[in-house]
């Protein structure tokens, strides 16, 4: 999709977050079609989407395979294969922490350069991009028939490669984990865990792309719709704590 395919591997790092799919499918319906497009949150309306919606595609295939989007969902053990080949690193959203952490000593960059400030929660408003407007973000939820359709062998087949490939990434994190030197990688994760609690603490009074009550602003701290938000309260906080 994004032409990352034609990179240049010596002079470039290609990594990617994993969420468990199931969920994902399940919060992209709340975020895309309850919060933005008041779609009724229906036991139908849900099902119709998992089985039809835009990414019925087995959409982490398609969307993360470099080497065209047409073989990913007609040459699956393949694409899985080629996906884990092709990618330098995978996390899981699920394991966030420790995937930025293994990622930041990959990299051998600083813990500053890893901070971040979530800009999308439950509760809270999109990126004001839709339609220009702020859309309060539904919380999910599985009723009973749902997630009755969820266990049911129609879904499994369905959503059993992109399950595949969140296990083998899940088990290549332990692994990478293991390789970096579990005793190191614990006080690393210790240090970046004691630094974005002082984030939690010092930067709540960053202008997102949407206020508290849902009006879009022209002025943000983002350094680009709500991508890199607080970035100046993030190098305060590493300045203060000597993070770089």
């Amino acid at each position: 999709m994004y032409n990352f395919g034609q990179r240049d591997l010596a002079h470039s790092f290609l990594w990617t977050l994993l969420r468990q799919p199931t969920p994902r499918y399940i919060s992209e319906f709340f975020h895309f079609q309850v919060s933005r497009k008041n779609v009724s949150a229906t036991d139908d309306n849900i099902i119709d989407f998992l089985r039809h919606g835009i990414h019925s595609d087995r959409h982490y295939l398609s969307w993360l395979t470099l080497r065209g989007y047409r073989k990913a969902t007609s040459q699956v053990e393949a694409t899985l294969q080629h996906i884990l080949d092709d990618y330098d690193f995978m996390g899981i959203l699920e394991r966030l922490d420790e995937s930025i952490v293994a990622l930041q000593m990959i990299l051998n960059v600083s813990l500053a350069d890893v901070l971040s400030i979530p800009s999308k929660l439950n509760g809270g408003h999109d990126d004001g991009q839709y339609q220009k407007k702020c859309f309060l973000i539904q919380p999910s939820f599985v009723p009973t028939k749902v997630r009755a359709f969820l266990e049911s062998d129609e879904w499994q087949e369905y959503i059993g490669p992109e399950q595949a490939l969140y296990n083998a990434v899940n088990r290549s994190l332990d692994r990478t984990i293991d390789a970096l030197g579990k005793e190191i990688f614990a006080q690393k994760l210790l240090a970046y865990r004691q630094a974005m609690n002082a984030v939690s603490q010092r930067c709540q009074n960053v202008r997102f792309p949407c206020s508290e009550s849902g009006e879009r602003r022209s002025a943000t701290d983002c350094l680009a719709a709500d991508m890199g938000c607080g970035f100046e309260c993030l190098d305060q906080v590493s300045n203060e704590l000597n993070l770089w």
